[in-house]
Formats: structure tokens, C-alpha cells, sequence
């Protein structure tokens, strides 16, 4: 279980807004589904309430919010993040989904997924918790 920010700079996933991804298929295969719960992280950029990054800015991963349509606490927990505030989170690892799958399947607007495109991972996220605050996603 990665359960820090040194752990997650440790696997390999976290990188740059311009860095390359060199993570073997292997590897990113074997990182999903892997548990998530980190205490205390910087949220590093904000594209949309449920999409962000954490971490620094050269060691960052994607966060996208789990979707649970039956959920009114979303947007309540995320539109209350902003770039520099120190989160709590528990989550998994996923494997983005290719461009045309987002652009076709996600309500995201296509200048995040531009954004975005350039990740292999993101952590989807069932638990925020923002100055001790958790809500349950």
C-alpha cells in the first residue's frame, strides 16, 4: 500500500506536468488496483472540482474523485480544494483510459482532457479529507 507522498514518489508514478512516462506496461499493470491512503499531501494544480493533481510539481499524480452517481457528497468535498491546500485521501490506482475513450465515455471537458492525456495513472479517490475534515466519496 503506498501511504505517504515519499512512498508514491518511490513507485515510479508521480512525474512532471511536462515529463515523459517511461513506466513500463508491466509495471503500470501490476500498480493497478493498488490501495491509496495518504495523510497529508499539497494539492498541486485544480482542473475541475473532481479532477487535480497532488503532490510537488515534479512528483505529482492525477487524482480524479470517484463518480458514485448515488454520492451528494462530490461535490462537497472537492469544490472546497484549491491549488496549495494539504489534503487527506484514500483511494486505488487506475489506468487512464486512452483519449478517444475519455473524450466518448467521461463528462470532461476537452481542454482537461488535454491535460490529463499525458498521464498513464490516477488515483481515484473514495475519501477526502481537507483541514481534518473527511468526507466519505
Amino acid at each position: 500500500m503506498i501511504s505517504d507522498k515519499n512512498d508514491l514518489q518511490q513507485s515510479g508514478i508521480g512525474g512532471g506536468p511536462d515529463d515523459e512516462k517511461s513506466i513500463s506496461e508491466e509495471t503500470i499493470k501490476g500498480l493497478e488496483g493498488q490501495q491509496v491512503a495518504i495523510e497529508s499531501i499539497p494539492v498541486s494544480e485544480k482542473a475541475t472540482d473532481n479532477i487535480f493533481w497532488i503532490g510537488s510539481d515534479s512528483n505529482r499524480i492525477l487524482v480524479i474523485l470517484d463518480k458514485n452517481p448515488d454520492n451528494n457528497l462530490i461535490s462537497e468535498g472537492a469544490s472546497a480544494v484549491e491549488n496549495g491546500d494539504t489534503i487527506q485521501l484514500t483511494g486505488n490506482l487506475k489506468i487512464l483510459p486512452p483519449v478517444k475513450e475519455l473524450e466518448e465515455n467521461w463528462d470532461v471537458p476537452k481542454n482537461v482532457i488535454y491535460q490529463i492525456s499525458n498521464e498513464t495513472v490516477y488515483l481515484e479517490v473514495r475519501n477526502i479529507g481537507l483541514n481534518g475534515n473527511s468526507q466519505e466519496l
